[in-house]
C-alpha cells in the first residue's frame, strides 16, 4: 500500500478524522462526535484518536445494526468498542487494515 510506512510513522496505527470520514459514509464529523461522547460523560483515557471514534461511529452507521439515525446510540456503541482492553489500542485500525487491499495514504500524511 502506497504511503502505508509514512503514515504509520506519523500517525501510528490510527485514523485521522480525515482518512475516517474519507473511507466511511461520513456522516458525522470530529465534532459531532466529540460533542455527543461527551453527553454521555466520556473521556478519553484509551489512547484512542478523534480519528478512531469517527471511524467507529460512522462504520457503526453503515452497518445500520444498531443505530439507524442516531449519534448517540452510534457514540454508545463505539464507546463500548474503544474501552474494551484492545479496542482502545489500534484494533479498529488494524482490523481495517487487514481488509483493505490496496489504499494510497500519501493525502493522509
Amino acid at each position: 500500500m502506497k504511503g502505508l510506512e509514512a503514515y504509520l510513522n506519523k500517525h501510528g496505527k490510527h485514523f485521522t478524522e480525515k482518512l475516517a470520514m474519507s473511507i466511511t459514509e461520513g456522516r458525522w464529523n470530529g465534532n459531532k462526535v466529540k460533542k455527543a461522547a461527551q453527553r454521555k460523560v466520556y473521556y478519553n483515557v484509551t489512547g484512542s484518536t478523534l480519528g478512531d471514534m469517527v471511524y467507529l461511529v460512522n462504520k457503526e452507521y453503515s452497518d445500520g445494526l444498531l443505530c439507524k439515525n442516531n449519534i448517540i446510540q452510534c457514540v454508545a456503541s463505539m464507546l463500548c468498542v474503544i474501552s474494551s482492553y484492545d479496542g482502545g489500542r489500534d484494533a479498529a485500525f488494524s482490523d481495517w487494515l487487514e481488509i483493505t487491499e490496496d489504499f494510497d495514504f500519501t493525502p493522509y500524511i
